[in-house]
């Protein structure tokens, strides 16, 4: 019989393939891993941002949801003509509930809100602050006699004064539309309660 013999280097060459084909298979499990990982890490980014997203945008609903609600109900049930010291009585009722309204938010809207949101509130807060001063000039209290003058004065103020509360939640409703992005629908035109 003849002896075979194989020489050296080819189990030499077959050991260093064999383990060049382990090591190039392991790079490549490693590479797929991370490429995995990194797919995985950020469709996870991805999600919490979505959230976040949706989460800012439910609490600007919120926020702008409860300043509209509160001006438009007061705009509802205001009448820029009082004639009587009751009717200076609840229609400064209804604006300290409103302003309250309006200034338990504002900070809120800073900071969620667009700085052009911000602004419109703070023009909104303006006139109410000035229509409550006007209110608060007129001396309410029991066994007060209401004086025409002062009522007549106060009816002419508030009535130039109510176009422009009017303006100004309108153009803060349009404001609110565009943070929320939802496209002008020509509904902030007339709120609720305008006079026009």
């Amino acid at each position: 019989m003849q002896n075979s013999q194989v020489p050296i280097w080819i189990p030499i060459v077959v050991a260093i393939l064999g383990v060049a084909g382990v090591v190039v298979g392991q790079v490549i499990n490693a590479w797929r891993d991370a490429r995995i990982r990194r797919y995985d890490l950020e469709r996870e980014r991805l999600k919490l941002t979505h959230d976040d997203t949706l989460d800012w945008r439910k609490m600007r609903v919120d926020i702008y949801g409860t300043i509209t609600g509160g001006v438009n109900e007061f705009l509802g049930s205001y009448d820029p003509f009082v004639s009587s010291h009751s009717e200076i009585g609840t229609a400064s009722s209804r604006l300290d509930s409103v302003t309250k309204v309006v200034h338990a938010q504002l900070g809120k809207v800073e900071i969620v809100g667009s700085a052009e949101t911000s602004a419109q509130l703070k023009s909104l807060s303006g006139f109410l602050r000035t229509l409550r001063f006007l209110y608060l000039q007129y001396p309410t209290g029991e066994g007060r006699e209401a004086d025409a003058a002062m009522i007549s004065e106060i009816a002419r103020d508030s009535n130039d004064l109510y176009p422009r509360i009017e303006s100004a939640a309108r153009q803060l409703n349009e404001s609110f539309r565009r943070d929320l992005g939802i496209p002008s629908t020509g509904a902030a035109e007339h709120p609720p309660g305008s006079h026009d």
